[in-house]
This record gives structure tokens, sequence and C-alpha cells, in this order.
């Protein structure tokens, strides 16, 4: 467990003379959830200095939950990610604005291609099967919004394969991060263009 807070107190207990170190923790829910199962066990402790995310964190965090995913599925980290860009990710867009598909004979990957696609259904014409597909935006074009559309995605997946993610608070200081290099970056552009 993960937690973001501050020292409290330190103590001594008068009867066992060990020294006790009281955090004060921001997600006192996880805390009572989990401490259950971590009481009276021997526990790796560390404590260090808060820093804040770097504004890129999420891309490296979807990644590193893609190969812990990877890990306890058995599978490679590539393959998670195209499933979590084919659930979580955001349709491509055309330029007026409606929703890009493609239909391929049944018997084409669009994975061997390169190309992450949702399969929305299948039909015939003069007698060859299709298969239609959703084309997903790849996530390295992800606006904020979008990115933590997928982030969410990644962290249930995680999450249901038994992987510990890090507290909901320290996820949404990392889209706020996300959000203002986004503002930056746009500003910048509309400097230069002036």
């Amino acid at each position: 467990m993960e937690l973001i807070g501050k020292l409290h107190g330190i103590s001594r207990d008068m009867v066992t003379g060990q020294c006790l170190v009281t955090f004060a923790v921001n997600d006192s829910a996880r805390v009572v959830e989990q401490s259950a199962e971590l009481r009276d066990k021997e526990l790796n402790i560390k404590a260090t200095k808060y820093h804040k995310p770097r504004s890129l964190d999420a891309n490296a965090y979807h990644w590193a939950l893609c190969h812990k995913i990877a890990h306890a599925l058995q599978t490679d980290a590539k393959s998670i990610h195209y499933e979590l860009m084919i659930s979580y990710g955001t349709p491509l867009e055309n330029p007026d604005g409606s929703k890009a598909v493609i239909s391929v004979l049944k018997v084409v990957n669009p994975r061997r291609a390169g190309v992450y696609a949702r399969k929305i259904g299948s039909g015939s014409v003069e007698g060859k099967e299709f298969d239609h597909y959703l084309l997903i935006k790849p996530s390295h074009l992800y606006d904020s919004k979008e990115m933590a559309q997928l982030l969410d995605g990644t962290v249930y997946e995680a999450q249901a394969s038994g992987i510990e993610t890090i507290p909901p608070e320290r996820l949404k200081r990392m889209m706020e991060a996300l959000e203002e290099h986004e503002r930056r970056t746009q500003k910048k552009h509309e400097n230069k263009s002036m």
C-alpha cells in the first residue's frame, strides 16, 4: 500500500518500549479497508519526501500498469496496451466529425497492420464476409481528457487483476498536471502564431 500524507507524531509505547510513528494520510478509506490484511504482519516501511508527479507521468504509468497486468496474465505488455486501447481508447473522427469506420475481409486482422480497431459488426457483400471496425485514435494524439479515460480503464483492469494502483488523489494530481502541461503547450502555440 502506497499513500500520501504527513508525519503526524512519534511516541514510545510504555509497555513494549517500541517507537510508534503516526502518519496522517489522505486516503483513509483505503487504509481502513486494507488494515486488517496488514495488521500484525512484518512490513517494509519507507517514508520519503513527496514530489509532485511530472506532467507526462500518465503515459508512463499506463505502460507500467500494462507491464504489471501482462506479468499477472502471462502475456506481453504490447498486447495488453492494444486491448486497453480497443476497450477504453477514443474513437478516431473523420474531418466532418463522424466516427471513422473500416470494413475488411474477415481474414484480415487490423492489429497485424498496426491499426487500433474495435470490431462493431460484420456482414457480407457478393458472398464475401467482412468485419466492420471502429478505428481508435493512437494514444500519442490524446488530449488530457482522452488520456484520463484510457488511464481510468487501465487502473480498473489492473485492480481487477489484483494489482495495487496509486491512490486516487495521486492519479487526480497526475491528470491535473497533464492538463496544465496541455494548456501551457497550447498557449505557446497560440503565442507563436500571433
